[in-house]
């Protein structure tokens, strides 16, 4: 790997050698000493530390308590000292325990169940009833449909439901919850998407920290395939039991660290990814990769012993994954700075090979990061997209108008494991961590480095205007990620 290490440098050093006369005259060099940094750092080692020694890291978890000490002192030995915790009140903290679940008619079976997260217990001794498959989620459908759904338990038939690729719309089977409790459902089955019946997280729409209205299930692919089965024959009737531990408000920290600009000092880059995950995996490429590669930037960064003209801000995120989300907390808590953010920088798609950046929407930050993506070239990450999501912690600060950049990787490995028990170390090809890690820094160095911002702020108009051209819906992107 040494060899290949040194040629991707000394590559990089010629692509930088065409400096803009907006930065310092030895910016190729310094970026290609940051470059070396990373790609001959210890990416790999931290994220085994991080994922087999802590694990998996639910907030509000001690596992999670754990990696936040983990990481201030990484970022101690980077050299970096201005470090510290900023807490908040998630609502409610929240630990999976024991799930069974047979069929009892037609035919006995055990069934492949688990608790969605921060889903409730099943009432003691668990539910017993007959199921019923729904496919449309409206209000006016279940309404319809009220009879029929007293004391059953729904399987909800996701393909359906829930269209692939329609924006946010987990966040719509979430809505459905309050009006399933209402109806007297007795609890909800979804059918996870994995092959093999394995035990996985289905998305239930962000919860925002709050246990959600009545018992909600996940459901191998293959058991819930049996129960559609059995019910074009007849009633089918099944047990479940889930027993979760839900404690009240819970505090829980964002750590953040500072490297001081040298003449722009209160103009400041943040660089983030969430430091939490879901509790099956270990959090390997969600978002262990991530959280690596804020910490290798800012070790390279640090070790320069210069520093660029902006102060960068390294930020891990407490609760991307329930929220409410660390990032919109961060917001919250620091509203009358958000003037001097200059841009956001988030990682939150794994360690796949590096494409280039995220843009959100904005033709501006498109055109304005092509000189500093150019400069990428030779990790094949000069590519920018205009896609919008709102699915991870750069959205508070688009939502805010600040530039909000997202690190775009080919997400094949990270689709494949994604919020299951399989998301483990063994899964993250090193040299692909390395790469990314390694176009997060330029790209972070850049930034803060040159004379000007990288674009202006924008108003609430033009950023629902993205939204809007995005075909996501605003109202509900706001309700999601706005504290």
């Amino acid at each position: 790997m040494s060899s290949r290490v040194a040629a991707v440098c000394t590559l990089l050093a010629t692509a930088l050698a065409l400096v803009s006369p907006q930065h310092r005259p030895d910016l190729a060099q310094t970026l290609s000493t940051i470059s070396a940094s990373v790609m001959n750092g210890r990416s790999t080692e931290l994220l085994r530390q991080l994922t087999d020694d802590i694990g998996a890291r639910l907030v509000g978890s001690p596992a999670y308590d754990r990696a936040t000490q983990w990481a201030v002192e990484r970022f101690g030995e980077a050299g970096i000292t201005n470090v510290r915790f900023e807490r908040f009140a998630l609502p409610n903290a929240w630990q999976r325990g024991r799930a069974h679940a047979r069929i009892i008619a037609p035919a006995a079976r055990p069934l492949r169940v688990g608790s969605v997260g921060w889903g409730p217990s099943t009432p003691a001794g668990g539910v017993r009833g007959d199921v019923i498959l729904v496919s449309d989620l409206s209000p006016a459908a279940l309404r319809s449909q009220s009879a029929q759904l007293k004391n059953r338990i729904v399987l909800v038939e996701l393909e359906k439901a829930l269209p692939r690729g329609e924006p946010l719309a987990f966040a719509r089977l979430r809505d459905s919850y309050a009006l399933f409790r209402d109806l007297d459902v007795q609890a909800v089955l979804l059918p996870h998407d994995v092959p093999n019946n394995v035990s996985g997280w289905v998305d239930t729409g962000n919860a925002r920290g709050t246990i959600l209205p009545l018992p909600v299930g996940d459901i191998g692919w293959e058991d819930s395939l049996l129960l559609r089965r059995h019910l074009t024959r007849g009633a089918v009737t099944i047990e479940a039991d889930w027993q979760n531990e839900v404690s009240g408000p819970t505090q829980v920290s964002n750590v953040i660290a500072e490297i001081v600009g040298s003449e722009l000092p209160n103009e400041w880059v943040l660089l983030g990814a969430h430091l939490d995950s879901w509790d099956l995996g270990t959090g390997a490429q969600d978002n262990g990769s991530g959280v690596v590669m804020v910490l290798e930037a800012a070790r390279a960064i640090a070790s320069l012993g210069k520093t660029p003209r902006r102060s960068i801000r390294f930020a891990l995120w407490a609760a991307e994954e329930p929220g409410p989300p660390g990032s919109a907390m961060f917001i919250k808590r620091h509203a009358a700075e958000l003037r001097d953010c200059v841009a956001v920088l988030n990682m939150d798609n794994g360690a796949g090979r590096p494409r280039g950046w995220h843009v959100n929407g904005r033709k501006d930050l498109r055109d304005a990061m092509r000189p500093i993506v150019n400069r990428l070239h030779d990790f094949g990450a000069e590519g920018l997209s205009m896609d919008v999501t709102c699915g991870s912690d750069e959205c508070p600060f688009l939502l805010e108008g600040i530039p909000a950049l997202k690190l775009w990787v080919d997400t094949v490995q990270y689709r494949q494991v994604h919020h299951q028990a399989s998301d483990t170390f063994d899964k993250v090809d090193p040299s692909l961590l390395r790469a990314g890690g390694a176009v997060v820094a330029v790209t972070t160095y850049l930034i803060a480095d040159q004379r000007t911002r990288i674009a202006r702020h924008i108003g609430k108009d033009a950023v629902r205007q993205i939204l809007r051209t995005a075909k996501l819906d605003v109202d509900l992107v706001y309700s999601l990620w706005k504290p």
